[in-house]
């Protein structure tokens, strides 16, 4: 699956989150298209960024910020039928310095850890504190 099919994949199971769908969402192929006049208009360079790590929680890079020699873990979980993990892992990797970049902090206080398969593509967040252990990842599948 290519990286934009992934982000797609990835944004439209978090829209049907926030919205309480579980039910996946039909599209009629034989739909007319919408006028030019109606069709939603393009987004910048900026706002493509922006929307595609919308999924990553940036104040785990604000907390780690704010609490000196602390640091954090960010899990993730792959389905094993559509994701290729070296990507995904990549995917994770590029949220992570943006959220790093943004709060100022190194982008090694924040690792990141395939923590196996799941049933969908998901990711933990851990802030943790000086001295404090680094959680196990828990897959339910595979």
């Amino acid at each position: 699956m290519r990286q934009q099919e992934i982000e797609w994949e990835m944004e439209r199971a978090r829209d049907n989150l926030e919205n309480g769908d579980e039910a996946p969402v039909y599209v009629d192929e034989e739909a007319e298209e919408e006028p030019e006049d109606e069709a939603e208009e393009e987004l910048s360079p900026e706002e493509i960024y922006e929307t595609r790590f919308s999924w990553i929680n940036d104040g785990i890079a604000t907390q780690v910020a704010s609490k000196e020699a602390s640091r954090a873990v960010i899990i993730f979980y792959a389905d094993d039928q559509e994701f290729d993990i070296a990507k995904l892992e990549g995917f994770v990797k590029e949220g992570r310095d943006k959220i790093a970049r943004e709060a100022g902090i190194d982008p090694a206080l924040i690792e990141v850890v395939f923590g196996g398969y799941q049933d969908q593509p998901s990711a933990e967040y851990y802030f943790i504190p000086e001295n404090g252990e680094t959680p196990q990842p828990s897959p339910t599948s595979g």
